[in-house]
């Protein structure tokens, strides 16, 4: 009883940091790009809920509401027997309460996680700040999103795929809309828009549309990718350009675009 009580209690209270850290490796930082290993996400959720835990806890300090800390001791050291009229009528009294003060915790916790990682891409800090980079060099690579480039960046790659005989290699061109990682680091999958395949060789040779709205090549059939940036040039008057950064930052926030 004390043993589940206890897991119980070790659950919910990493789970506040759980819940913030998902939050925050979502959208434009998904999980898989992070790279953490097992042990050191399960450290992490405690190194965040910590502090969150105990924010919340000094929020309610003065709440007669709240459940009395002597209480839950007494009951994960076993020691609720000796009280238990006491134990009972304190733990009736207040956990109406403390179940929608646990509520509003995870759900702040999942909104700051949300807040935090719109910030970090709004501000671009990922890109200036080592430690908030994510794991793996093809996001940014795939993305364009380097030092000294402008938020509007289109990256377009020439990408040379195997192909089983007889087609052999073939080439393939076009704006790169997402792509996916596998556990290794590698490239799953790179999805193209636009797409269009080289044909001929030579003097012959030309690009032909392929048919659809997105083209899905596989990572392991990929040879080589180069990639060229196309990016428009903000104004370069004053006000101008104040109002084109203004209207970038709140577009990059609220729909986390580049």
């Amino acid at each position: 009883m004390n043993v589940a009580f206890s897991t119980t209690l070790l659950i919910l209270g990493l789970l506040p940091g759980i819940v913030f850290w998902n939050s925050y490796l979502s959208g434009k930082f998904p999980k898989q790009i992070n790279g953490a290993s097992t042990v050191a996400e399960l450290s992490l959720y405690a190194f965040l809920a910590v502090p969150i835990n105990a924010v919340a806890l000094w929020v309610v300090r003065n709440d007669s509401r709240m459940v009395r800390l002597d209480t839950v001791l007494e009951i994960v050291t076993g020691e609720a027997g000796k009280n238990v009229s006491t134990v009972a009528a304190n733990v009736q009294s207040s956990w109406q309460f403390a179940v929608v003060a646990y509520v509003l915790l995870i759900a702040g916790c999942y909104a700051a996680g949300s807040l935090l990682r719109r910030l970090v891409w709004a501000l671009r800090l990922d890109v200036r700040f080592r430690l908030l980079q994510m794991k793996n060099a093809w996001y940014y690579l795939l993305q364009g999103r380097h030092p000294g480039f402008p938020r509007h960046v289109l990256p377009y790659a020439d990408i040379l795929v195997e192909h089983p005989a007889p087609e052999g290699s073939r080439l393939y061109r076009g704006l790169v809309s997402s792509f996916a990682p596998t556990d290794t680091g590698e490239i799953k999958e790179l999805v193209l828009k636009d797409a269009r395949r080289g044909k001929g060789r030579g003097s012959a040779f030309q690009w032909a549309d392929v048919p659809g709205d997105h083209f899905i090549l596989l990572g392991p059939t990929i040879h080589s990718i180069n990639i060229h940036y196309l990016y428009f040039t903000p104004p370069k008057k004053k006000w101008e350009r104040v109002w084109y950064e203004a209207k970038a930052f709140l577009r990059s926030f609220l729909f986390e675009e580049p």
